[in-house]
């Protein structure tokens, strides 16, 4: 069966939230589409309450990702929020080790005050 929405795969759709399970969410696109996100497409980090990232009735841009063979549209939300993506980063322990874990209490920090902005 050929589905009208396969070319669309990879395309940004505005949808809105409609339910908000423990591992997924529902959501309607405008043109009345049924889709589902499911919790590994929100986050590289561990997300243990979705409602911490979305609420019902909330409109977002997803993108696709699938289409289920009831032609359920599955979304990805990590894919258009990028500050949800880890961020490689590196430290380097000082040759003197003495002072290692507070240059890595301040690094870490430092980093965490970014990613707060």
């Amino acid at each position: 069966m050929v589905n009208e929405n396969e070319n669309k795969i990879g395309l940004v759709f505005l949808c809105k939230t409609t339910f908000i399970g423990k591992n997924f969410f529902k959501v309607e696109t405008a043109s009345g589409g049924k889709g589902i996100v499911y919790i590994n497409e929100v986050s590289d980090y561990y997300v243990t309450d979705l409602h911490s990232i979305v609420k019902e009735n909330d409109i977002i841009y997803l993108t696709l990702k699938s289409i289920h063979e009831d032609n359920t549209l599955i979304f990805s939300l990590k894919e258009n929020k990028t500050h949800f993506l880890k961020t490689p980063f590196e430290f380097n322990f000082s040759k003197d080790f003495s002072d290692k874990f507070q240059n890595l209490f301040n690094f870490t920090n430092e980093e965490i005050k970014k990613w707060k902005k």
